[in-house]
């Protein structure tokens, strides 16, 4: 079993830009569990893969917060 998407995705988690828009999420009162499941769930669902961490870290959380 490949964990390689996985851990490519959680290697992304190392971006500022993403630490500091996914703060803001939890500054806004959504649980960091529930969001970090309703992106990776969603994303699957929307593209069909979960392995295109970089588009689903960076335009959801940025759409929940516009």
């Amino acid at each position: 079993e490949s964990l390689g998407c996985a851990d490519e995705g959680f290697v992304l988690w190392s971006d500022s830009s993403i630490q500091d828009r996914y703060k803001t999420l939890m500054l806004l009162g959504i649980h960091q569990s529930i969001s970090c499941v309703t992106y990776f769930v969603g994303y699957y669902f929307l593209s069909g893969s979960p392995c295109h961490w970089q588009l689903l870290l960076n335009e959801i959380p940025a759409l929940w917060i516009s």
